[in-house]
């Protein structure tokens, strides 16, 4: 099911679910070697700050964030 949509319409409809519920921001971490997911993250306007952080999985992963007005 990739590159039909799909995930950029559950982003959306997430978004606004939460912008609904009063939530002002969102942040998601990705992990750096998910290429697909950063290409969705920024196409939906989230902004990171690049730098690496290691989860408690030992995953290395970027913070991404986006204000919801």
């Amino acid at each position: 099911y990739r590159k039909q949509g799909y995930a950029v319409e559950a982003m959306t409809v997430a978004m606004d679910i939460a912008k609904g519920k009063g939530y002002r921001i969102v942040m998601q971490q990705v992990r750096t070697d998910n290429v697909e997911s950063i290409a969705l993250h920024q196409r939906l306007g989230f902004e990171t700050d690049g730098y690496v952080y290691q989860n408690k999985k030992g995953n290395e992963v970027v913070i991404y964030i986006k204000a919801l007005m």
